[in-house]
């Protein structure tokens, strides 16, 4: 689709007489459009648009001598091309396609597939829709295949993996909300292989008379790996999703200093706004830290 094109400039439709619309131009392959407030012509063949100043017949008629010359339509034919054309709307105009269901839906498929894989995301651009191109080319023909062509899988695929994350997550936090049993939160700082420190959260919760247990997030910790910054993202979490402390019952982290600090540490910043929490280490934290002050002789009894 061709982009908009005005021929006249909003200086000179400004200062020039101010032209109304006439039904009789639509037989010059014309239908109405609106710009600013004023009147205007818009092409049914190239959606090229005429401003204000060219609402005369000559300069219609102009356009279509001179850019369709060969269209040439009877009266009937071109007043169900301009319905057409109508009902289409304006995001075609301005060169938004619909897409089809089933081809975005099949983007989003492979684009999970990818991602549960661990994948590069351009494996679906490059080796993926080139391989069903050529299975469904071979199996049901090159209509088929233009078809599989249609279905987009170039630069979205991070886009409609982050909008997959976003959606389940907005189901965790509604399932958090509607339960009538307050949850669990399990936090874990570690750091990736960027050495990047990310702030990992677990939940679970009561569905339907059954626990549930599902992955929360993963937070980059941008600044520092302090418990009062650990604090601020997880509320930030919370506000940002519509979650409150009042909604847990339990907090179990790691055992880190920034975690654990009798005086300044995540659990007892918590734990002073929201009594009701009740806290604890995770077990194999505990175990990591016992076995490094464990006796040799006791250490070799549990190694073998």
């Amino acid at each position: 689709m061709s982009k908009i094109k005005y021929n006249c400039t909003s200086q000179m439709a400004s200062t020039s007489k101010k032209r109304k619309w006439n039904e009789t131009y639509q037989q010059y392959g014309f239908t109405k459009f609106s710009r600013d407030g004023l009147d205007a012509a818009q092409c049914i063949h190239c959606s090229t648009v005429l401003a204000n100043c060219s609402l005369k017949p000559v300069k219609l008629s102009h356009h279509q001598s001179n850019l369709h010359p060969n269209i040439e339509l009877t009266e009937e034919d071109l007043e169900a091309k301009r319905k057409r054309f109508d009902k289409q709307g304006t995001l075609p105009t301005y060169g938004f396609q619909p897409e089809s269901k089933p081809r975005v839906q099949a983007s989003f498929e492979v684009a999970l597939k990818i991602a549960e894989r661990k994948k590069t995301h351009t494996n679906g651009e490059e080796l993926i829709k080139p391989c069903a191109e050529i299975m469904v080319r071979n199996v049901l023909g090159d209509k088929a295949k233009r078809e599989i062509s249609k279905i987009s899988s170039s630069n979205n695929v991070r886009r409609r993996i982050d909008d997959m994350a976003a959606d389940v997550c907005n189901q965790v936090c509604q399932e958090i909300r509607a339960s009538e049993f307050r949850a669990s939160l399990q936090l874990d700082e570690s750091t990736d292989k960027a050495n990047e420190s990310q702030l990992i959260a677990f939940v679970r919760y009561e569905k339907e008379k059954k626990v549930k247990e599902e992955f929360l997030f993963c937070e980059l910790l941008t600044t520092t790996t302090t418990a009062e910054e650990v604090k601020k993202l997880v509320d930030y979490f919370f506000e940002k999703n519509g979650l409150s402390w009042m909604q847990f019952q339990h907090n179990c982290t790691d055992g880190a200093p920034a975690m654990i600090g009798v005086r300044t540490g995540f659990m007892t910043l918590v734990k002073s706004k929201w009594p009701h929490i009740s806290n604890c280490t995770a077990l194999f934290t505990d175990m990591l830290s016992l076995s490094k002050t464990m006796p040799p002789e006791l250490m070799s009894v549990l190694d073998s």
